[in-house]
């Protein structure tokens, strides 16, 4: 019987530490900017360094973050024009009207307001994205 009781436990604690949690930030934790989408692609759940597993990358054009801290990330995309952050788990995305969406419902040529962290040097992760103006057809 005792066998059976640790095989359940720690099939337990397995599945507990293997579930992503969602990430609280602080709001102060938090960068602003916007910029018009050019792709959405899917991924296949790469883990980040903060344990969030990206879904999709969102490709945007109009998106230059400043400061020394994004220097690294800035050169990676140097001889582009477009500029990617991850959508993961924890994202949370909203329509014009404040409906929440998802990654899918995301149409080319809109354009978008998202707030990030800095994951790592070279990937940012959206925590929310909202369309403040849809593609024109």
């Amino acid at each position: 019987m005792k066998p059976t009781y640790i095989f359940l436990v720690l099939l337990i604690l397995l599945n507990v530490g293997c579930t992503n949690t969602n990430i609280t930030y602080e709001e102060d934790e938090l960068y602003l900017y916007s910029g018009e989408i050019i792709s959405v692609t899917p991924q296949d759940g790469y883990v980040l360094e903060n344990k969030s597993r990206t879904r999709f990358t969102l490709s945007l054009h109009g998106f230059r973050p400043e400061g020394e801290e994004f220097d690294a990330y800035n050169g990676k995309f140097s001889s582009v024009i477009e500029r990617a952050i991850e959508i993961t788990d924890n994202t949370k995305i909203y329509n014009e009207d404040g409906t929440e969406i998802t990654p899918t419902e995301l149409e080319t040529g809109s354009t978008v307001e998202f707030k990030f962290v800095i994951v790592d040097e070279y990937h940012l992760e959206a925590i929310e994205i909202k369309v403040i103006e849809k593609a024109t057809e």
